[in-house]
């Protein structure tokens, strides 16, 4: 796709009905494929899906072998991690499908399943490994399976200035 203000791998397959942001980039072998709205400086990696009707604000970064099922919402500035499902379905293969919202500046680790319908609230973190089977408020700190609070957002940025000191 050249001469557009993104750039799309010439191994991804991207469905002629997306709209994507001016600096955004799709790698090798992703496919994005319904009429979806990506927003700008955002980055899709490889190998990750994203289904039909799905919302991707501005400087989101979405790692490898990430699903992203229909109906889905995700904020500016949120990081997804490598591996993570996002559910959509709460009895597969159940023609009912639930609308999951990740929350600006989210932060998820890897390999986190989601389930169906659960709002992650802005500048939430989700552990790595989690399963999120609740709605995770605003600014705190969830991990586990099943994921539970642990921490205010506050407490976590705290501990990584710490470990970001004392690192050598």
């Amino acid at each position: 796709m050249k001469g557009r203000s993104f750039w799309v791998s010439p191994r991804a397959v991207v469905g002629p009905r997306v709209k994507i942001g001016a600096g955004t980039k799709v790698w090798h072998f992703a496919n994005v494929i319904g009429d979806d709205e990506i927003g700008r400086d955002c980055m899709i990696g490889s190998y990750v899906q994203v289904d039909p009707h799905v919302r991707i604000g501005d400087r989101t970064r979405i790692q490898p072998y990430t699903v992203v099922s229909t109906y889905t919402k995700v904020g500016e500035g949120v990081f997804i991690g490598a591996g993570v499902i996002i559910t959509n379905a709460r009895y597969p293969p159940g023609k009912r499908l639930w609308q999951t919202v990740i929350g600006d500046g989210v932060v998820m680790g890897s390999k986190i399943v989601t389930l169906p319908g659960i709002t992650i609230g802005e500048r939430a973190v989700v552990g790595s490994g989690s399963t999120v089977a609740h709605d995770v408020p605003p600014g705190e700190v969830w991990f586990g399976n099943p994921a539970t609070f642990r921490y205010a957002r506050s407490e976590y940025d705290r501990r990584m200035v710490e470990a970001e000191r004392s690192a050598p």
